[in-house]
């Protein structure tokens, strides 16, 4: 698992869950319409300490690994948003991110053209790629009735992936890297009340979690053990091209390599 400071490619058609490998500090935008269900999904969550923000300077926001945006919440700043994850802050945007805040945010996977406003409507999505990462234990259900932002002329960034559409080839997910951070934009509703909310289901809150711990800086693992050691990068086998480097494995000293994964390498038998 790799990491960045403080704050994709898969193998197999079932990828296994991976915990975050350190604590993920997440900040919530709070608002107007503001509803906890994120908040509390999260904060339920082993490797998630969660708050609330509703100031949008750079001090306040550096507090957080990832921060958690609606359109209808208490600020907005761009230039700001753009600096947090350009400097390695991680976003996930929901709506009404486009539909109250303008069409173009370069912190985000994709542009549009137009939004219209679905507050509660039978979700009917097409799944672009089952085996992706964001999608780990994540299974949508035709007809659970949720709201998004009905968009037109969208515009991908050109690293941008999308795992999942909805009917209309709208990202319904999209998720790309941006400076040293990550953007994420569910195109569901998790936040605002007067809507129906992805994060009343089961598979809405496997999906946020998946996206705030991607946004992280966490990769997504496939479980796959390549060297044969017994170890997956869903282990924390931090070098899974060697067998001899593995959780648990015999420090050799002085030769500068972790070989048992902890974070430290040369350890000597006093420490």
């Amino acid at each position: 698992m790799q990491t960045r400071l403080p704050l994709l490619l898969t193998a197999l058609a079932l990828l296994a869950a991976c915990p975050p490998a350190r604590a993920i500090n997440v900040g919530v935008q709070d608002g107007s319409f503001y509803t906890p269900g994120v908040e509390t999904a999260l904060a339920a969550q082993t490797g998630f300490t969660v708050g609330t923000f509703n100031s949008c300077d750079i001090a306040t926001l550096s507090q957080f690994d990832v921060i958690v945006l609606y359109g209808n919440g208490s600020c907005w700043n761009d230039s700001v948003f753009e600096a947090y994850v350009d400097a390695g802050g991680g976003v996930v945007g929901t709506p009404w991110g486009f539909n109250n805040e303008g069409y173009t945010h370069a912190f985000l996977p994709y542009s549009v053209n137009g939004s219209n406003a679905i507050f509660s409507q039978a979700l009917n999505h097409i799944v672009v790629d089952p085996n992706d990462g964001m999608l780990d234990g994540v299974t949508l259900n035709l007809g659970d009735a949720v709201g998004w932002e009905n968009v037109s002329g969208v515009t991908l960034d050109a690293n941008a992936i999308v795992p999942v559409t909805h009917s209309d080839g709208d990202p319904l997910v999209a998720y790309f890297e941006y400076g040293l951070g990550r953007g994420v934009y569910l195109n569901l509703h998790y936040i605002t009340s007067d809507c129906s909310l992805a994060i009343t289901f089961a598979w809405g809150e496997q999906l946020m979690i998946n996206a705030v711990t991607w946004a992280s800086g966490e990769d997504f693992c496939d479980g796959v053990d390549l060297d044969g050691d017994g170890w997956t990068d869903c282990d924390d086998d931090c070098d899974d091209n060697d067998p001899t480097i593995h959780p648990g494995a015999l420090e050799i000293c002085a030769d500068g390599i972790d070989q048992n994964c902890d974070g430290a390498t040369d350890e000597t038998l006093d420490n």
